[in-house]
């Protein structure tokens, strides 16, 4: 089958089953680009998070999938055609970046989640690697924030999502590129700075160790992004 034909079929699946059988609301999709490669970055509390996320926005996506998920034959076969690409979780998988990086220059749009793994009990530090790829990729990032879908871990859970489920969309921003050396303390900066503007739009039993204030007012004073202007390029408006 078509692996763009299938993704269609998924997400229109999707949300009628959104439709039917949560409360689904989306907000900010004003914000989503039209067209242009762009890294979709998100906090993380379901195994269902990717399909929600693709149904939310009116463009494909593609994603990376812990690997032991494709070792199940039917599972590897649904998942690449789906835009899936295995990740090796337990060490810097440069196979992964890789794909990343290729998606981007086809100016697709990638989906990450900067936390690595679920967290149900609020928003915790992104793993070492992304702030490198942030600026590997020089591409916009647009932050999500989604909530209600903690309580849904397995992945059949796709064909009937119950609850109030929010997705929000913030407004896209780029690394601003100083000419600094890539030190260790100024890659932890810019992680957790991005980890602020999903924290952002988010409720405050989400944001989980961003929730703090005096963490929030340290953040904000280094300014390290160019957000994305309006009239640069069209935007989705939907």
């Amino acid at each position: 089958m078509n692996r763009f034909l299938l993704r269609k079929i998924c997400n229109s699946a999707q949300r009628v089953t959104l439709s039917l059988f949560s409360n689904w609301n989306i907000y900010g999709a004003e914000n989503i680009p039209a067209s242009g490669s762009i890294i979709v970055i998100s906090n993380h509390l379901s195994n269902i998070d990717p399909s929600i996320i693709s149904a939310s926005l009116p463009r494909p996506i593609w994603f990376l999938a812990k690997s032991s998920l494709f070792k199940n034959p039917i599972a590897r076969v649904f998942l690449n055609l789906y835009g899936a690409f295995p990740v090796n979780r337990s060490t810097s998988d440069i196979s992964a970046i890789q794909w990343i990086l290729d998606r981007l220059k086809e100016d697709q749009a990638v989906v990450i989640f900067p936390e690595g793994k679920r967290n149900y009990n609020g928003l915790q530090k992104a793993d070492n690697s992304f702030a490198k790829l942030a600026i590997k990729s020089n591409t916009y990032i647009l932050p999500i924030g989604i909530t209600g879908t903690e309580n849904m871990q397995y992945v059949t859970r796709v064909f009937n999502p119950t609850g109030k489920i929010t997705i929000k969309f913030g407004k896209p921003f780029k690394i601003i590129s100083k000419n600094e050396k890539i030190t260790k303390e100024n890659m932890n900066s810019i992680n957790e700075s991005i980890m602020m503007e999903i924290a952002q739009l988010l409720p405050p039993k989400y944001q989980g160790i961003y929730k703090d204030k005096s963490y929030k007012e340290k953040l904000s004073k280094n300014k390290i992004f160019q957000y994305y202007r309006k009239d640069m390029e069209k935007l989705c408006v939907e």
